[in-house]
């Protein structure tokens, strides 16, 4: 058995990092559109970018598909492509639409569920 076997193809074949990376984001989103379909779960997600401390994933959304609490070590910007989602944290909880950018700070605990079929684009600043 090949030692990146269990490693996902676009992984293998996918660039994170480098001087300068592009994406369609509209191709990426319709991509992950067609991986929801056999998902069970009513999530797919792609990591685009992977630099240093910074990671930058496409998330879509089945409507009403869930992310259970959760929190990131550094903090998290969560810029919303299509659809509209709900947040909900200690502070309350808000929707999130098409268009709108949140900003957690790190270690916040918080769920996600669609409201609506979403794609997000979520960025994370890695702690060191």
């Amino acid at each position: 058995m090949a030692e990146d076997e269990h490693v996902p193809v676009y992984l293998r074949t996918h660039q994170l990092q480098g001087a300068l990376l592009r994406f369609d984001t509209a191709s990426e989103i319709d991509a992950l559109r067609r991986q929801l379909a056999p998902s069970g779960t009513g999530r797919a997600a792609k990591t685009l970018v992977k630099e240093g401390p910074i990671r930058v994933t496409l998330v879509a959304l089945r409507q009403g598909a869930a992310l259970d609490e959760h929190h990131a070590a550094g903090p998290v910007t969560i810029h919303v492509l299509q659809g509209i989602f709900r947040l909900s944290t200690s502070a309350g909880d808000t929707e999130v639409r098409a268009g709108e950018l949140i900003a957690l700070d790190a270690e916040v605990p918080h769920t996600a569920r669609a409201v609506h079929d979403c794609a997000l684009l979520v960025t994370v600043a890695m702690a060191r």
